[in-house]
């Protein structure tokens, strides 16, 4: 049953064939962590809650029936006090209620729901990045990946056609992105844009969606090391723990158990000091087997590493967005790459290759031809790169996009054959595009 639930979700989640604005280490996040994070829920989900998570034994009893149940519900919900073998157990009222206040565990009752907390830190980035791309740019980026990546499947006569869809609809993107703002603020953020470039967030300017996306990767950071703290403080290890999912795999090839670690004990004692009978109230001490943290104990030291792979290809994707976008030089070979395969590139076109990646495409245009490129392939994105290359240089080489005159005269010229982007335009004014 759980088996079939889980590939299910498999199914549901696409988590082999899943195409969209995100690359591996994004993936890693909000898919392959969510889906690892469900499987371990469900089963700790079962376990807990369908058969008995725990067992517990009292040498004497009381008369009357379902005094064991009691017992076991009871220590279930309130929780136990891990005693290693060898230390002494508490005798008097007052000792035990010191043990229960310091020492007693509950973690175990709240793992489906705290797993369930991580699942949710690891996708809200993800529902952030949708409603950046859904809603915020202007067309549904990730429908542009997909199409992308349907027309490297598609038969020649349907590939055309839907390429150069994809290519007209990146067009209309960057060309309604332009800076054609006036005033103080408009020339304040181009004088910033011209000394520091990528570190100004603007839409117009071309660094809105490259540093939207940044932040999102941001934000992955911040959740793995979210999703450290969070484990080593719900499962209440000290600072000297912080490493735990390390310490916990050292102990277990060296060959150390629960009973010398005391970390994730599997016999416990649980006090109840009031049960009472017939007007007086009598104290039970019952010894419990936790066989739900052997579970427990799996499941997060696999856990614990499997953050912190993801946490270190975060960083590594962080860097390596950093270095392909913030350099000219990369961005610049990643084009020429492209325009050679399509072959629409020459040697005299270099500095207006130049030109059409820093005016036309700028930051936004190279970083949605990259992902793209990771999601649908070079060939693909060569022929989308190649058509809006040609594009370039029949409508807008010549073009001073910060010169809103050019931009009337682009807008009623008779060589543009967009008229839906012709009539967007012809309806607005200027103040429509700050």
């Amino acid at each position: 049953m759980v088996a079939e639930e889980f590939f299910s979700l498999l199914s549901e989640f696409k988590v082999s064939s899943y195409v969209g604005v995100e690359d591996f280490a994004d993936k890693m996040n909000f898919m392959f962590s969510v889906v690892l994070i469900i499987l371990s829920m469900m089963v700790v989900t079962v376990k807990s809650y369908f058969f008995k998570p725990l067992s517990c034994y009292i040498a004497t009893t009381p008369s009357g029936s379902g005094f064991d149940n009691y017992i076991e519900n009871y220590c279930w919900v309130h929780g136990t006090i891990p005693i290693l073998p060898g230390e002494n157990i508490p005798q008097k009222t007052n000792e035990w209620a010191e043990w229960d206040a310091n020492k007693r565990i509950t973690y175990y009752q709240w793992v489906p729901f705290i797993l369930g907390l991580q699942c949710i830190m690891f996708y809200t980035p993800k529902i952030i990045w949708q409603i950046i791309c859904y809603n915020k740019i202007g067309t549904n980026l990730e429908n542009l990946v997909n199409g992308a990546e349907e027309a490297s499947k598609s038969p020649p006569e349907d590939r055309k056609a839907l390429l150069d869809r994809i290519s007209r609809t990146i067009e209309d993107m960057l060309y309604q992105h332009r800076d054609y703002r006036q005033g103080k603020i408009a020339n304040t953020r181009r004088a910033l844009y011209s000394r520091c470039n990528f570190l100004v967030f603007s839409k117009h300017l071309g660094t809105w969606l490259v540093l939207s996306y940044f932040f999102i990767k941001v934000l992955y950071g911040i959740n793995v090391i979210g999703q450290l703290y969070l484990m080593k403080s719900f499962l209440g290890f000290d600072n000297s723990l912080t490493y735990f999912g390390y310490t916990i795999l050292e102990n277990m090839l060296n060959g150390k158990e629960w009973h010398q670690t005391g970390i994730f004990p599997r016999v416990s004692y649980c006090y109840n000091a009031d049960i009472r009978h017939l007007g007086s109230t009598n104290a039970y001490v019952s010894q419990c087997t936790l066989p739900i943290n052997m579970l427990n104990e799996k499941i997060y030291v696999f856990l614990w590493f499997w953050v912190l792979l993801v946490g270190i290809i975060t960083l590594i994707s962080i860097i390596s967005w950093l270095i392909k976008m913030v350099f000219l030089s990369k961005r610049s070979s990643f084009i020429k790459k492209l325009l050679k395969m399509h072959q629409s590139y020459k040697r005299t076109d270099q500095l207006l290759v130049n030109q059409f990646i820093k005016e036309y495409l700028r930051h936004d245009g190279v970083f949605l031809i990259r992902m793209i490129c990771i999601n649908a392939g070079d060939i693909v994105t060569a022929e989308i790169l190649g058509t809006l290359w040609e594009i370039y240089k029949e409508k807008y080489i010549d073009s001073d996009f910060r010169n809103f005159n050019n931009y009337k005269k682009l807008n009623n010229s008779e060589s543009n054959p967009d008229e839906s982007c012709n009539n967007t335009l012809k309806n607005n004014s200027p103040d429509d595009f700050i």
